[in-house]
């Protein structure tokens, strides 16, 4: 995952200035935005992923191979029916939408957004079906796979884009766009194919294993986890909206591009801790609490490494924009140092997210992100009125502090094992 994600890194930084490039400042802006509004659609899968991660896992742990091969064809089955009904809808919907006011893109552009939309909300609905596999491979805790399948995906996208760029190919934002979101699907269904015909063969989806019955089991935590994303996406992946909205297009890439920068060290910290959530479930369906305290003590070392690496991208900023993007942005040091307090308090809830949702107690997560949620939206356009890009990202720490504090008071009332919480803490 390490070398994966090092790579990674160094293609994500080769993006930027491609696509700075490839399209102006606006039509990258709208894109940034139509992509951030487009993910949304994956969260209609009402949670069956991350339920399916935990229960499968579990069944593992258990050595209930069949009852694993179970869930995960009525997993597939059920995300299946919700995608393509959702493809129906949005085709009928469709032409009733002006979708480039909703992106505040001019009004010449209003035939490219509209086609752009179509090709894919349709596309992305198909990859968010085939995403399953990535949730097989983590309850398998196979993240490195998983890494993998990101990084082969992130280098033929650029490749592809870099080639058409040369040959003058990229004309319009449908082009660009299509190339984007058509290759993610031809890499999950190729490894998909390979995977179920010879490693995960024995938990390989079929028809006649559908079983209807297991939909409550893997919805019982994944209606919770579907609320939890849905929360978590107003308060981290709206402000893109939000700003093309509030200010203009224009305003979206400086937040963008920062936020990409100092999320390098989120990048580098999910490295980590995503394998312990799955391993998390293993332990503690065996009881094994010693080493889930270990893991949080040793998350919270590496953690402050972090902190210090995060000063050091701080002062270096200039530097790293300047060899980066050259002068094609114009990037605010107040905005730079903001968005880093917003990165490491994120870092520090995941810490303790990672552990609480591998044991499945997330009632009170679910809570506080919902009343975050509904609080966020109107905070954080007031926040773009007063204090632009500012004033957005600082409405986004207030947001990201209170999780800070309550996951870790979650997480040590779980591990009392002598005196074991009741309530709220323990649902």
């Amino acid at each position: 995952m390490f070398f994966n994600k090092g790579v990674s890194i160094i293609l994500s930084m080769l993006y930027v200035p491609l696509f700075l490039n490839c399209l102006d400042q606006t039509r990258y802006g709208i894109w940034v935005t139509i992509m951030s509004f487009v993910n949304w659609i994956g969260f209609f899968d009402i949670g069956f992923g991350q339920g399916l991660r935990n229960s499968l896992a579990e069944a593992l742990a258990k050595n209930e191979i069949f009852v694993a091969k179970k869930m995960v064809s009525t997993t597939y089955a059920a995300t299946s029916v919700i995608f393509i009904s959702l493809i129906l809808i949005f085709i009928i919907l469709y032409p009733w939408i002006d979708w480039y006011k909703i992106v505040n893109a001019p009004i010449g552009m209003a035939e490219e957004i509209n086609v752009l939309i179509i090709l894919v909300v349709t596309i992305m609905c198909v990859n968010f079906i085939l995403g399953l596999f990535k949730s097989i491979l983590l309850a398998c805790q196979m993240p490195d796979t998983t890494s993998t399948i990101n990084l082969i995906t992130q280098a033929l996208s650029l490749l592809i884009i870099y080639v058409f760029f040369l040959f003058g190919q990229i004309t319009s934002l449908v082009v660009f766009g299509l190339i984007l979101v058509v290759i993610p699907v031809f890499t999950l269904l190729f490894y998909s194919i390979i995977y179920f015909h010879k490693k995960f063969k024995f938990i390989s989806p079929s028809i006649k294993c559908i079983d209807i019955k297991y939909i409550k089991k893997i919805m019982s935590l994944g209606l919770s986890f579907f609320f939890i994303q849905i929360s978590n996406l107003l308060l981290f992946q709206s402000n893109n909206l939000i700003l093309s909205n509030v200010i203009s297009p224009e305003a979206v890439p400086e937040y963008y591009v920062v936020n990409k920068y100092l999320s390098l060290l989120l990048m580098g910290f999910t490295i980590i801790t995503t394998p312990f959530w799955s391993a998390v479930t293993d332990s503690y369906a065996k009881q094994d609490y010693k080493w889930i305290r270990l893991v949080e003590k040793k998350l919270l070392k590496i953690y402050f490494l972090f902190c210090l690496l995060c000063l050091v991208l701080i002062i270096g900023h200039p530097l790293f924009f300047k060899l980066w993007i050259g002068n094609k942005l114009e990037i605010r040091t107040s905005v730079v140092c903001l968005m880093a307090v917003f990165i490491l308090l994120q870092m520090f809830s995941n810490i303790y997210l990672s552990i609480i949702n591998g044991i499945g107690k997330i009632r009170l997560q679910l809570y506080v992100t919902l009343l975050l949620a509904l609080i966020y939206v109107p905070f954080s356009v007031y926040g773009g009125y007063i204090g632009g890009v500012q004033g957005v990202i600082l409405v986004a720490i207030v947001m990201i502090s209170v999780n800070a504090v309550i996951y870790p008071i979650q997480y040590y009332k779980l591990m009392n094992m002598r005196n074991p919480v009741k309530g709220i803490w323990y649902e």
